[in-house]
């Protein structure tokens, strides 16, 4: 009876947005703005632990060039260089932990937001700056772009079907005249 009268208030009463998980950014930066002196220091803050959170970053209209990957055992990873087209152009490795529903979207160049924590990636003895993804968005400005486009594609759509029943309910009536006609 409980779980039933709880499950009833919270349908009730938590509005469907709350229960989207939020990422506090506590900065967003350039990409070129990662630079080893700024890693450097972002150092001095470590360790990163409960208590002393990794700061998270956020860069907006970033791309792929078309070589992202899905990887780990079950796809479930998505790996890729993101640029940022501003002077200067500067790409960075990124891997996104349990975000492979992005991976068309990234592979088709189309500008991302995204929001990360920086770490050092240490591979076969080379160590390197990496980001780990925390979450994706569509840029703002494409996603309006992409609504537009879905419109479009909706309008044209109803369009065809209209024409399509048009063209049915034409031939009814040609077939209806030339029955009358025929009698």
């Amino acid at each position: 009876e409980f779980t039933r009268r709880f499950n009833a208030y919270v349908e009730e009463n938590i509005d469907p947005q709350m229960l989207v998980p939020q990422v506090d950014v506590d900065a967003e930066l350039l990409f070129s703005e990662i630079t080893p002196a700024f890693r450097r220091e972002l150092k001095r803050f470590e360790p990163f632990g409960p208590g002393n959170a990794a700061p998270i970053f956020a860069t907006r209209s970033v791309s792929n060039r078309g070589d992202a990957k899905l990887v780990g055992a079950e796809c479930e990873h998505l790996r890729m260089d993101l640029t940022q087209r501003q002077k200067p152009n500067t790409t960075l490795q990124c891997i996104a932990f349990q975000q492979p529903e992005h991976f068309e979207w990234i592979r088709s160049g189309r500008p991302v937001d995204v929001c990360y924590q920086i770490v050092e990636n240490h591979y076969r003895g080379t160590v390197s700056t990496q980001l780990r993804i925390k979450d994706i968005q569509i840029a703002e400005k494409d996603k309006q772009l992409d609504q537009q486009q879905q419109l479009t594609a909706k309008a044209m759509n109803e369009r065809e079907t209209l024409l399509l029943e048009l063209d049915e309910a034409k031939e009814k009536v040609q077939e209806q005249e030339s029955k009358s006609v025929g009698s």
